[in-house]
């Protein structure tokens, strides 16, 4: 790992992150709750060296905290979608993580 490049090694992970984020954020999109379907169009996945996210909302969706989260004053109940998402797929990402962790490893100990 010595021999190999930072940069390398990070871009690397980035990919496996960003990857394992879409395919979980696409899964979250299909669960949100639709009216106009701008919640469900706003749910991304983004990835960085050191991890997944899943995001969802804009300043044109605001409102993706609430329906997600609940407002209890306003009397809203929470529709975790994102995290049912991330709870179900969580046996899959850990897969993908790992094939993608080995590849890495390989390449490196190739170089």
């Amino acid at each position: 790992m010595k021999g190999a490049g930072r940069e390398d090694l990070k871009a690397a992970l980035k990919a496996a992150h960003l990857a394992i984020a879409k395919d979980i954020a696409g899964e979250a999109a299909k669960r949100a709750p639709r009216r106009s379907g701008n919640l469900a169009r706003s749910v991304r996945g983004l990835g960085t060296a050191t991890g997944a996210r899943i995001a969802g909302g804009s300043k044109a969706v605001p409102y993706a905290g609430v329906v997600h989260y609940g407002w209890p004053a306003r009397n809203i109940a929470s529709n975790s979608f994102v995290t049912d998402a991330v709870s179900d797929r969580m046996d899959e990402a850990r897969a993908s993580y790992e094939k993608a962790v080995d590849a890495i490893t390989r390449a490196l100990e190739s170089d």
